[in-house]
């Protein structure tokens, strides 16, 4: 926002996007401190939030905009997290390292972008691009900012003295390998583990089986229950019925 406001740059639409943000990490803050304080608290609050936008989307979608069995179970996640979280904080740091290198390589990707168009980026136009596209990737009313994300990246290269069918091309680019590519190989990835909404996929269940032997084995992962071991038998492996 440095870079913005030197370049004479940050308007109303970046203000209220960061704005909007801000209020996201704030209630997001507060749902935690809620559930470290009071879990009953956090899913009750966290339940009525989506019965009210339940009521508020229905006359529109003519369904529930949240099942709240996940609701529920969406609380449930967040407070077991927590207590792993408070019986070992220093296991956060490994994600939030993977976290910040995801930031860095999606810049080195921008970076490059610019390079292959023979545009090189500057420091202050690499950041003031990366932040609006950032901004608008989740303050808008599409998926991940389809079609917001690009327009305001190539209005905020030209504002910064890109060519505009330069900044146009980089900005289509970039978001091709960090969102577009990702939806490529990502629907072959949901196939090959066997994702089902609701269901945990096979190979995981298998995987998560063999690496806990305690676990009662699926029928038919191959691998024989602890039960059945002891008693010397083995249950045929069969898969499980369509």
């Amino acid at each position: 926002f440095t870079v913005l406001a030197r370049r004479g740059l940050l308007d109303t639409i970046i203000i209220g996007a960061a704005a909007f943000i801000i209020l996201v990490t704030l209630g997001m803050v507060a749902l935690t401190v809620m559930a470290i304080l009071a879990t009953d608290r956090m899913t009750r609050t966290l339940l009525a939030l989506a019965a009210l936008a339940n009521r508020a989307a229905r006359p529109l979608l003519h369904r529930d905009l949240f099942s709240m069995a996940k609701v529920d179970r969406f609380a449930g996640d967040i407070a077991s997290g927590l207590a792993d979280l408070r019986r070992a904080p220093w296991r956060l740091i490994w994600p939030g390292l993977l976290a910040l290198s995801r930031k860095a390589a999606m810049l080195l990707i921008l970076f490059l972008v610019s390079l292959a168009f023979h545009n090189p980026f500057d420091l202050d136009t690499l950041l003031g691009s990366f932040t609006v596209s950032y901004l608008f990737t989740i303050a808008s009313i599409t998926p991940s900012g389809v079609g917001f994300v690009e327009g305001a990246m190539a209005l905020m290269q030209t504002a910064m003295g890109v060519n505009p069918a330069t900044s146009a091309g980089i900005a289509i680019a970039y978001r091709g390998i960090t969102f577009w590519l990702t939806l490529a190989y990502g629907f072959p990835a949901i196939r090959w583990v066997g994702y089902q909404p609701g269901k945990t996929p096979e190979r995981v269940e298998v995987r998560l089986s063999r690496a806990q032997p305690g676990l009662v084995q699926p029928p038919w992962s191959g691998v024989p229950n602890p039960s059945a071991a002891e008693n010397g038998s083995h249950e045929e492996p069969h898969p499980p019925s369509v």
